[in-house]
């Protein structure tokens, strides 16, 4: 069977007695790796609906002469399904009145079911947890209008700036950087704000590096796309994988230490610990992007 990309021939490491389903999982990895995902199939000519797939996936390949794909960029696929998604959700704002609700909720059943696998796991689960709020809110009725429009908007202010990461995550690494030079300061105030009861500032402060932190992860793949070579970046020697792993242990040791009311460990962890890799982080990445 000949594999075929955009009409142009693609080339698979082969085995016998491959499948049809087999050597689709093959391409679908090997697209996936190039920033790339499958938005339409055809076998000898003729389209393959998802619903086929389940049925001529087990098939040998030999039962078969040619395999056509079309490929997008995911990033540019997930760009348009936020869209879309932004859209629907401006549609039911500012105040979701009875028709609103109902409208929203079905839309956001139909993108979870259609095209909700293009999106994270993160994100899908935000869609979900919408869609469960809506319903909610429809078998209540009127009184949880505003408190819905809150959740709306929340949801719609995450899914705006997840569409500025892929349409430009050099300028969203920047913006990152700076949100970290602004707030970097308030994590040496945690020992201060936990001894005289302002805990609320404390985690808020907590939650905002852990932001950054998620951020940044995001982007890296983005950034990879967009030529950075991310994986010449070290931070503190390390790759950026072992980086994270070594970071996350010590975001939830500062956790703990916040629970625990240990003020002395917060204020060792914040200045020690946190705040440099935080800078060593930003530093490294920055420097690896064009000027």
């Amino acid at each position: 069977m000949e594999i075929f990309v955009n009409d142009e021939a693609f080339t698979i490491e082969r085995a016998g007695g491959e499948s049809i389903g087999d050597l689709l999982s093959k391409a679908d990895a090997l697209l996936e790796k190039a920033g790339a995902v499958i938005v339409a199939l055809s076998l000898d000519g003729r389209s393959i609906g998802p619903d086929e797939l389940a049925v001529l996936g087990p098939k040998p390949a030999t039962e078969t002469s040619r395999l056509e794909i079309v490929a997008e960029s995911s990033s540019e696929y997930r760009s348009r399904a936020t869209r879309l998604l932004l859209d629907i959700l401006g549609e039911a704002l500012p105040l979701p009145d009875e028709q609103k609700r109902r409208k929203l909720g079905q839309s956001l059943s139909e993108i979870a079911e259609s095209i909700g696998g293009i999106f994270p796991a993160d994100e899908l689960a935000l869609i979900n947890s919408l869609e469960e709020e809506v319903r909610i809110a429809n078998s209540r009725g009127s009184e949880d209008e505003t408190l819905l429009a809150e959740q709306i908007a929340t949801m719609e202010g995450i899914f705006r700036e997840r569409l500025a990461e892929l349409s430009d995550p050099v300028a969203e690494f920047r913006r990152a950087s700076g949100v970290y030079q602004g707030a970097s300061e308030k994590l040496r105030e945690l020992p201060v704000w936990l001894q005289t009861g302002k805990e609320k500032q404390a985690m808020q402060a907590v939650l905002v590096f852990v932001g950054l932190f998620d951020k940044v992860i995001r982007l890296m793949p983005l950034l990879g796309r967009k030529g950075v070579d991310t994986g010449a970046i070290l931070v503190e020697g390390l790759e950026l994988p072992a980086f994270y792993a070594s970071f996350n242990d010590v975001l939830a040791e500062l956790a703990k230490a916040i629970s625990d009311h240990d003020s002395v460990l917060i204020g060792d962890l914040s200045e020690y610990e946190v705040v440099p890799r935080m800078e060593g982080l930003f530093a490294a990445i920055g420097g690896a992007l064009p000027a």
